[in-house]
């Protein structure tokens, strides 16, 4: 069996911690959206603001 280096630097700590993220983003996502969209923004301007921001992050 190989030994397996528990570090932060392991690939299986580096995978739950984009999974978390991806979890938080999804539920700070979801609470802004259901917070702004009737009232400030409508769906359309709402996902171009996603998107535009997506862009600018991981683009």
């Amino acid at each position: 069996m190989q030994y397996i280096k528990k570090s932060w630097g392991s690939q299986r700590v580096k995978a739950h911690l984009a999974i978390t993220m991806a979890n938080l983003m999804f539920g700070v996502n979801y609470a802004v959206a259901k917070g702004v969209m009737p009232i400030y923004l409508l769906p359309f301007a709402f996902t171009l603001l996603r998107v535009i921001t997506a862009s600018f992050f991981f683009g």
